[in-house]
């Protein structure tokens, strides 16, 4: 048996991207009866079943965390891909938002992090990362002002406010970059320690 999709790969063969037929046999030749499926009724589903539409989710944000850890796995110890490095680690302009952050040297990913969509439900390549502490609290220190009002329900994407950037996973930062981005966290650090004395 051959898994070639990311819903195969993670249990949901029901959301097969290459189906073969009509008959639903899904690109990993395990065969699902969509319609009988879909008319199974909510209450009496297996956990794993069939996923919600976006409208129908009461809690958006533990369903979609849920949902992206299951999509983006950071291993643990004693498991393959252990340890993992940041996604960002290295990048000059990581995370996208209104203030991307410079990667940090390669430190061990655990966090998963949405963004710069930060609505939970979206799951795409791209918006979702497994990332270091610190690069995801950068992140947040720098880009939670942008975003306004509670986290809509749905569908409804929840992106910074005014111009904002998407991620960049391919240009690295110079060791200039990197040297002034620590400059930076280093005068806010000094900015907050006289600002309380």
């Amino acid at each position: 048996m051959s898994v070639s999709c990311l819903p195969c790969i993670t249990g949901y063969h029901f959301e097969c991207w290459n189906p073969e037929d009509e008959t639903l046999s899904c690109c990993c030749d395990r065969t699902m009866d969509i319609a009988a499926s879909a008319n199974v009724d909510e209450d009496t589903k297996e956990r794993g079943g069939q996923i919600k539409e976006a409208h129908k989710v009461k809690d958006l944000q533990s369903t979609g965390r849920k949902r992206a850890a299951k999509l983006y796995p950071i291993p643990k110890e004693g498991q393959p891909g252990y340890p993992m490095k940041c996604e960002w680690a290295g990048l000059k302009s990581a995370g996208g938002g209104v203030a991307p952050i410079v990667g940090c040297v390669g430190d061990l990913a655990k966090n998963i992090h949405h963004g710069p969509n930060k609505n939970t439900l979206e799951n795409s390549v791209g918006n979702v990362h497994r990332i270091c502490s610190q690069c995801h609290n950068r992140w947040h220190t720098l880009n939670d002002i942008a975003y306004e009002g509670e986290r809509p329900n749905g569908e409804v994407p929840w992106v910074p406010v005014g111009n904002y950037f998407n991620h960049d996973g391919v240009t690295l930062a110079t060791p200039e970059d990197i040297a002034n981005h620590e400059m930076m966290w280093i005068n806010r650090k000094l900015k907050v320690v006289s600002d309380d004395s």
